[in-house]
C-alpha cells in the first residue's frame, strides 16, 4: 500500500496518473463518508464477481462463521 498526496484542479478533477490507470483501469466507484473518500476499481460484472467470491466460501459455513471470517480478514487487511 502506498500513500500519495494529490490535488484537485479548479473543477474538482484529480489526476491519478498512468501507473494507476494501467493497474486499476479508468472506472472507479467513489465511496464517501464524513471523514474520508475511497476510490475502488469499478467491477464490470458485479454479479459474476459475487458468484466467483461465493465459490470460495466454505460449503457448510454458518452465517455466524462467515461474519467472523469477514471481521478477521478485515482486521488483517487493516494491519
Amino acid at each position: 500500500m502506498t500513500e500519495q498526496t494529490i490535488k484537485s484542479d479548479q473543477r474538482g478533477r484529480i489526476c491519478l496518473g498512468k501507473k494507476i490507470v494501467d493497474l486499476y483501469g479508468k472506472d472507479f466507484t467513489l465511496i464517501t463518508s464524513a471523514s474520508e473518500i475511497i476510490l475502488l476499481p469499478a467491477i464490470s460484472d458485479p454479479i459474476g464477481e459475487l458468484q466467483e467470491q461465493g465459490k470460495k466460501l466454505p460449503k457448510k459455513a454458518t452465517i455466524k462463521q462467515l461474519r467472523q471470517e469477514i471481521i478477521d480478514q478485515s482486521l488483517k487487511d487493516m494491519a
